[in-house]
């Protein structure tokens, strides 16, 4: 790493310290900025984890592990924050084979390394699988971000599944088979 990556920890440090000590003199409420994004708290180290591996040489490139995963966390939880839908947990976090495959898809081109590569796309493409099926189900089913689907679908589902158990089914055992030819003699 170079000594600017080194130098970069001490540059936010004495930042925040002159936004500190600017919101002392001019009796301005820094407190007040951080209410409206406290998400940023989370975003802001991972952008610098993302900024390490962009720019540094072959060895920071590992720093986009972490920096994928605190900068993906950090704009879930600006969401759920601003939209006040902090029930996606339910789902959201099979995005994080998402965040891990598309790090480790740039870690392997960084580091020429196809499994690598071939990795990390198998990752995001779970990932991104089980978001769309975990967010369709918990949306539309559990949440009932659309009423009408979720009042009649399941209990609708119930009932043909019910329905097919008893006139559909077939015979399960070797004895369920013998009583089913008994009966037609």
């Amino acid at each position: 790493m170079t000594t600017r990556s080194n130098n970069l920890g001490a540059y936010i440090l004495i930042g925040l310290g002159v936004l500190f000590l600017a919101g002392q003199i001019f009796d301005f409420d820094i407190g007040r900025i951080f209410d409206i994004s406290w998400p940023l708290f989370v975003v802001i180290p991972g952008v610098i984890f993302l900024i390490i591996a962009f720019t540094g040489d072959r060895r920071a490139a590992g720093f986009i592990i972490p920096g994928a995963i605190v900068t993906g966390t950090g704009l879930i939880l600006w969401f759920q924050d601003t939209f006040d839908r902090y029930e996606t947990w339910a789902y959201v976090w099979t995005l994080y084979p998402v965040f891990v495959g598309a790090a480790t898809m740039y870690l392997g081109t960084r580091l020429d390394n196809a499994q690598q590569i071939k990795t990390g796309r198998n990752l995001l493409q779970f990932g991104l699988i089980a978001f769309v099926v975990a967010a369709a189900f918990f949306e539309l089913l559990i949440f009932n971000s659309n009423a009408s689907i979720g009042r009649w679908l399941v209990p609708g589902l119930l009932i043909l599944a019910g329905g097919y158990m008893l006139f559909f089914r077939r015979p399960s055992t070797t004895s369920d088979l013998f009583s089913e030819k008994d009966k037609r003699g």
